[in-house]
């Protein structure tokens, strides 16, 4: 029966059957993912106990099909933190990644860094050309971002034209700032669109935990300020520490 296991569902498939064959213990309802014999996946909640057929060992499994369910489950998680448009984390999934950071931050007593970053003139762009060329140009800019930085790094989109990107182990201003000017360059290439190609131009700012804030608060509103600082200088980004504070 293993053999139609999906390799992620294998070791509490094994788990399960040692449960009943073995200890000859009933099993609790357990969601396993199966291989159909056309390759594609079904999601099933099975649960067996053991018994005697004829005099012989046996399990009695009861499957049920929940695929559908896990589908359902999987877009409202999706709905719950992740942005729609961009298919980047939304606020709430960036706000608790944020919080695991600084907590490890503390235990370890190590520093990592937050960038807050828009795109200027953006409002122009829906102004004249729409917000179906604001989508796209919105869809694309997630896009360059992810590529700009680590797999580790969390890149999320607030709302609107705001953006941040969290850098575990990035404590030092030189490691920020390659990757802050690997984002201006990705962004350099005016985006396609059918209102014509469309420059993109961001402001970053930059903040460090634990110099620029050892709370959630704190730390946002350091990279919110230098990134005002940032947009107001005409500077590709700004650090927390040297940035001019902007009303």
């Amino acid at each position: 029966m293993l053999e139609l296991v999906d390799a992620d569902s294998a070791d509490i498939a094994t788990e399960r059957l040692r449960t009943t064959i073995r200890d000859r213990r009933p099993s609790e309802p357990t969601e396993v993912r199966f291989i159909r014999r056309n390759g594609s996946r079904i999601d099933l909640q099975i649960a067996a106990t053991p018994l005697m057929y004829h005099g012989r060992p046996a399990v009695q499994a009861v499957a049920h099909d929940i695929t559908e369910r896990k589908r359902s489950e999987d877009t409202i998680r999706k709905m719950a933190y992740y942005d729609m448009l961009t298919g980047l984390p939304n606020r709430a999934l960036f706000d608790d990644r944020l919080a695991v950071a600084i907590g490890h931050a503390e235990r370890e007593e190590t520093g990592f860094a937050v960038m807050f970053m828009d795109m200027n003139d953006f409002k122009a762009v829906n102004d004249t050309l729409g917000h179906a060329v604001g989508d796209a140009l919105l869809s694309e800019v997630a896009h360059r971002l992810q590529m700009a930085v680590r797999r580790s790094d969390t890149v999320a989109r607030l709302g609107g034209d705001e953006f941040t990107v969290l850098l575990p182990k990035v404590n030092s201003r030189q490691a920020a700032a390659l990757i802050a000017r690997k984002m201006t360059r990705t962004m350099e290439e005016p985006v396609p669109t059918d209102g014509g190609p469309v420059p993109i131009d961001l402001s970053i700012g930059i903040a460090f935990y634990p110099a620029d804030g050892r709370s959630f608060s704190e730390l946002m509103y350091a990279a919110d300020m230098a990134m005002y600082a940032s947009k107001s200088e005409g500077t590709p980004f700004r650090f927390a520490d040297s940035a001019t504070t902007v009303p």
